[in-house]
């Protein structure tokens, strides 16, 4: 069995951490303290097509299973 990502999971791994350093990163300490929730942060996923991800095809998603670790 190969436990290997596959390209597109490479892609989307490399995306997810460039936006997680860019975008979340900067600003988590203040949301942490003010228990903000960055609703704009969420926007710009969901514009990416991130949210999707996990689910089924049928309702709008990627239908990808395998988990992968952003380290």
């Amino acid at each position: 069995m190969n436990f290997d990502l596959t390209q597109e999971q490479q892609m989307i791994k490399k995306t997810i951490k460039e936006f997680a350093d860019k975008v979340v990163a900067p600003g988590a300490i203040d949301r942490d303290r003010t228990n903000e929730f960055p609703k704009e942060i969420f926007k710009q996923l969901s514009d990416m097509g991130m949210m999707g991800l996990p689910f089924d095809e049928k309702y709008g998603g990627a239908a990808l299973t395998r988990q992968v670790s952003l380290s």
